[in-house]
């Protein structure tokens, strides 16, 4: 009987790393990127799978069930070439990580991905966490993805800082400063004027 059990056991295994295989290897491609404070979820079935529907989800928390944020019906997939297909979640929390994955129907699941949608309202940029300790994150709109340059100054107005970025956020590494508050310009690379500017709070 216990030889019997552990056979069973070795074949659910083998049996659920092989669908584990399956559910990855159907998809070509799959990406989630911000457009306007919207979240576009694309992903490509490769040639020769197909699929029973595709429904879009998303959570908050990877301990916490997926929610399904909306679905493509009928059977997805071409035996002649990659499919690609898109959906806009179009209303996604702002301000905090969000993850995203794809269910297809009669496959299994892509992997997860994720993305943290800035929303700085009336104001140029957000801070976080500000007050610091350690690092922070600055963001901005910067839709274009134009080069911008940061730099950190400390209360006797030395520079103790100069970072570069082109995508909508700055990451500071804090680490070695000495407590107090740092003031900051941010500047579109090759122009003069400051884009905006703020303070930091290191404790």
């Amino acid at each position: 009987m216990r030889i019997l059990t552990l056979l069973f056991s070795l074949c659910f295994l083998i049996a659920f790393e092989h669908m584990k295989a399956q559910r990855n290897s159907a998809l070509e491609n799959f990406e989630i990127f911000e457009v306007y404070g919207k979240v576009q979820i694309s992903a490509t079935i490769k040639t020769g799978y197909s699929c029973l529907g595709m429904n879009f989800m998303r959570t908050e928390d990877t301990t916490v069930l997926f929610q399904s944020i909306g679905s493509i019906p009928g059977v997805c997939g071409s035996s002649t070439e990659p499919l690609r297909y898109d959906f806009v979640d179009e209303n996604p929390p702002k301000n905090k990580t969000v993850y995203y994955r794809v269910q297809l129907g009669g496959i299994g699941y892509s992997e997860i991905l994720n993305i943290r949608v800035i929303d700085t309202g009336k104001a140029a940029y957000l801070v976080s966490p500000n007050p610091a300790s350690g690092f922070c994150n600055i963001y901005f709109k910067n839709e274009s993805q134009n080069r911008h340059s940061l730099t950190l100054i400390n209360r006797i107005g030395l520079t103790v800082m100069t970072v570069h970025s082109a995508e909508n956020n700055f990451y500071l590494n804090l680490e070695g400063l000495s407590p107090g508050i740092y003031h900051f310009r941010v500047h579109e690379e090759n122009k003069q004027r400051p884009k905006f500017s703020g303070k930091i709070s290191v404790f």
